[in-house]
């Protein structure tokens, strides 16, 4: 189940029915374009976290032209929406995860000790930057009532001492707030915790769209 703050408006939104299939009926040249992006990016699986910016930037362009592909969505809130619910990408990336000894479990729990992902520019705004190891940045920021990040409903789980869900959606999010961090220029290439956080999302990116196989390979 989604949690209710991923999905903004979502009674007045009914969303876009994914078709993974609509992938393969792409024309050739849009198809190859997009492969060739997600193989760009996947040419540095083993970059380390200071050289992963412009890695993900390629994923997220495959990815990004998949989701639009498969959701026939413009925007990016649709597409995203369309994405979070819909059962078979929520059981697949389930079955991946549930692996333990595969390759998803590890880079979703690694991502996930870094949410939730701060909107950067409010941060900038607000003058607010805090040191020391992940779990205490995220603490003094969520009391300093920094009220945009993804997932949405951390603090929520915060507050009820419950961890937040590894799940489709919740890593969706973080993602997609990773992507506008660093999209809108915002990230500094020589911040450590920065470069931790893009590199574990590229991390769990290409490792799922090749697992998954959705981008048929």
């Amino acid at each position: 189940m989604v949690c209710d703050e991923l999905l903004p408006g979502r009674r007045t939104r009914n969303g876009n029915r994914v078709e993974i299939g609509r992938f393969q009926t792409l024309h050739d040249d849009g198809r190859r374009l997009i492969i060739s992006w997600f193989e760009r990016a996947l040419g540095y699986r083993d970059c380390v976290p200071e050289e992963s910016f412009e890695p993900f930037i390629f994923a997220w362009l495959a990815f990004n032209a998949w989701a639009a592909c498969v959701t026939e969505a413009d925007r990016d809130v649709e597409w995203k929406y369309s994405l979070m619910v819909c059962p078979e990408i929520n059981r697949h990336f389930d079955d991946l995860r549930s692996d333990q000894e595969g390759a998803l479990a590890g880079c979703v729990h690694e991502f996930a000790q870094q949410w939730p992902i701060f909107k950067a520019q409010e941060l900038r705004r607000r003058r607010v930057h805090f040191q020391g190891t992940r779990h205490h940045v995220v603490e003094q920021y969520l009391d300093a009532d920094i009220c945009f990040f993804e997932p949405q409903c951390a603090r929520r789980h915060r507050q009820a001492g419950a961890a937040i869900p590894e799940d489709w959606p919740h890593t969706l999010s973080a993602l997609y707030r990773t992507r506008c961090n660093l999209f809108h220029g915002e990230k500094a290439s020589f911040a450590d915790a920065d470069q931790l956080i893009v590199w574990n999302a590229f991390r769990v990116l290409t490792t799922f769209l090749e697992l998954s196989g959705y981008l048929g390979r």
